[in-house]
């Protein structure tokens, strides 16, 4: 699961409780956190979607006195780094780096019926595209192998895109990448071909999406819509599979102290990481399991007390306290 996919099932998580949609800075604080980690992103992406949204809540509610079970606010943080200043032939990097998927727009537009034109008949408008997928996903069929495809929505009320992910199927199961002999196999002509529409959109705006540091939803607005978005001058994201920061530079001309420069601007902003690998939900557990077996049935708030003491900071509830015991054990007595 990746940030992408955590945003929008945190989104509707908090839209079922009345919750106004996560903004960039909550994600990246909760992305910081010393808990995050310590979630399995394949087998455990539920609890940690409850996890956020639930934590997203209390910060938004917590007492002004309680900083620390605040999110940092994104007009009143104070940033003591400043990002690097683009320099001017940055522009037209960025351009050329699109200009390199030009051949891949040009295929897209072709497969979804568009003319080969540069001009206005031969792109799509953002608000059609829903539209233009339902239907033909209702041509397609739900077999084979899939992905899940990054819709972009226009928001009025937000100014800016939101995504959807939909299931998209390849039509088909194909064969393992790598041969008997071991070496890698290729996809053949006969099976790009032959693969469903919404598919090969969502293979090649993933494909897109990875190489140049845009998210999914936007690498489909370029492909369909002729739109070039911004492209990242140095990317600092904080990656929970590497249980860290990943710096991403896309030029050999930028130079050492831009990169420098970004990295201090996002310690400053989404702070240090200080947590232990694997702690979290094991840490509450153990905590709990040992508490009761030297005072049986100690109640939940004392429990919570003293788990704040002597780790404070990190529940700011005894809700998700809670919540963390019961289903780190549920999982504990499945195995």
């Amino acid at each position: 699961m990746d940030d992408a996919t955590l945003k929008t099932r945190v989104n509707r998580l908090l839209k079922d409780m009345g919750e106004p949609r996560i903004r960039q800075d909550e994600l990246n604080h909760a992305l910081a956190q010393r808990w995050f980690g310590d979630y399995d992103l394949e087998t455990e992406a539920t609890d940690l979607v409850e996890m956020v949204a639930e934590h997203c809540r209390e910060w938004r509610t917590a007492p002004v006195g309680r900083a620390e079970s605040r999110a940092p606010d994104a007009r009143g943080s104070q940033v003591r780094g400043t990002r690097p200043q683009e320099p001017p032939w940055w522009d037209l990097q960025v351009s050329r780096i699109w200009a390199r998927y030009e051949p891949e727009r040009r295929e897209m537009s072709a497969l979804f019926g568009l003319p080969d034109r540069d001009d206005q008949s031969g792109i799509f408008a953002v608000e059609e595209l829903p539209e233009l997928f339902d239907e033909v996903a209702n041509t397609e069929r739900s077999e084979g192998d899939w992905l899940l495809l990054d819709v972009p929505l226009w928001s009025e009320e937000e100014g800016d895109f939101e995504d959807e992910l939909w299931p998209v199927w390849r039509g088909f199961h194909r064969p393992p990448p790598i041969s008997r002999d071991g070496s890698v196999r290729e996809t053949t002509a006969a099976e790009r071909a032959s693969e469903q529409k919404l598919y090969r959109l969502a293979e090649t705006a993933r494909r897109i999406a990875d190489e140049t540091g845009c998210l999914p939803y936007e690498a489909v607005v370029f492909l369909l819509c002729g739109e070039r978005l911004a492209i990242p001058y140095v990317d600092v994201v904080f990656d929970p599979r590497y249980r860290g920061y990943v710096i991403v530079v896309r030029d050999r001309r930028i130079p050492v102290k831009d990169v420098a420069a970004e990295y201090r601007y996002c310690l400053d902003t989404l702070g240090p990481l200080a947590r232990q690998p694997q702690e979290g939900p094991y840490l509450v557990a153990q905590f709990v399991e040992e508490t009761w077996a030297a005072e049986p049935r100690l109640p939940w708030p004392q429990l919570y007390e003293r788990f704040n003491e002597a780790h404070p900071g990190r529940y700011v509830s005894m809700k998700s306290f809670r919540q963390t015991y019961y289903s780190k054990r549920s999982k504990q007595k499945g195995k």
